[in-house]
């Protein structure tokens, strides 16, 4: 009986080693597995603040340019109202024609200004309708 007795504790502990071995390597496996994950999260890492940096920088440049657009936009509106300015004077100049018999699109300019007038103000009403994309 003592001999079989030491036979299963040998066997025992021969198996307990096994099991230790399986666990170190599964161990190992567990760490190489998280090594590669925190590898990939770095290279993720380094991609994300890449396209940040870009994404900042085009923002800034947007900002500049939308800024710009702004002026540009109160400057023609400026324009616009003093064009709009004169046309009280140039009811005159039609009515002044239309009583003195004359046709008002002889008058030198009067053709272009109503062209540009229209074009004007139908550029104006198109950019007045630009909103500023981030909202």
């Amino acid at each position: 009986m003592n001999t079989t007795k030491t036979v299963y504790n040998r066997l025992f502990s021969k198996k307990t080693e096994l099991e230790t071995h399986k666990i170190e390597l599964a161990n190992v496996k567990d760490i190489n597995n998280a090594i590669n994950a925190y590898k990939e999260a770095e290279t993720q890492i380094t991609v994300a603040e890449s396209f940040y940096k870009q994404s900042k920088k085009a923002f800034e440049e947007f900002e500049n340019t939308w800024s710009e657009y702004s002026a540009r936009k109160s400057f023609a509106e400026e324009s616009l109202k003093k064009g709009k300015s004169f046309e009280k004077e140039i009811n005159e100049i039609e009515k002044t024609a239309k009583d003195l018999g004359l046709d008002v699109k002889q008058i030198k300019g009067y053709q272009e200004y109503l062209k540009l007038k229209s074009n004007i103000e139908k550029e104006f009403q198109k950019i007045n309708k630009f909103k500023y994309p981030a909202k």
